[in-house]
């Protein structure tokens, strides 16, 4: 299947960066800019992206360090958010809340999330939590989807897991 054709494309690629894009992605303005930002100014190996909300998509990027679990940064470059609410993407104070969060549990259940408040830095779960954002539950709602779809057995888990077994 796919996951298949990837990995032997993984193993026979030779670059710096590889991107993979399925039948019917296509690369949004800006998002090879974007994508390098990342590289240039992160110690990451991984970065992903995008998510449907019922009134849009959030098209993103969540990008994440050596280890596959922690988290190096999260971009959103364009949505349909409302102002001052859901477009509190956008705050640099939010999005810099999700540097050095971790994505996995130890028995791998994707943990990583938005929560209604705010965190309690003596929580059990802080390092899996981030802010929510007052006024704009469905967009938070959407975030935590995102990563959790997408960082699961349905997206790039078995991906990410080939990327550790051949130590890249």
């Amino acid at each position: 299947g796919i996951w298949d054709a990837m990995n032997k494309g993984l193993k026979l690629a030779n670059g710096e960066i590889i991107g993979f894009l399925n039948s019917g992605d296509i690369y949004y303005t800006n998002t090879l800019n974007i994508v390098e930002k990342y590289f240039d100014e992160n110690s990451i190996d991984f970065i992903f992206g995008s998510v449907k909300k019922h009134w849009g998509i959030l098209y993103g990027y969540l990008a994440i360090e050596g280890d596959f679990n922690t988290v190096a940064g999260l971009e959103f470059y364009e949505h349909k958010e409302t102002p001052g609410l859901g477009a509190e993407i956008d705050n640099p104070k939010w999005k810099a809340l999700w540097k050095g969060k971790k994505i996995y549990q130890e028995d791998g259940q994707v943990s990583l999330k938005v929560i209604k408040g705010s965190v309690l830095e003596n929580s059990d779960d802080f390092v899996y939590e981030v802010d929510g954002l007052s006024g704009a539950t469905l967009t938070c709602n959407g975030v935590t989807n995102l990563i959790a779809y997408w960082m699961g057995s349905d997206g790039f888990l078995n991906f990410i897991n080939n990327l550790k077994e051949i130590d890249v």
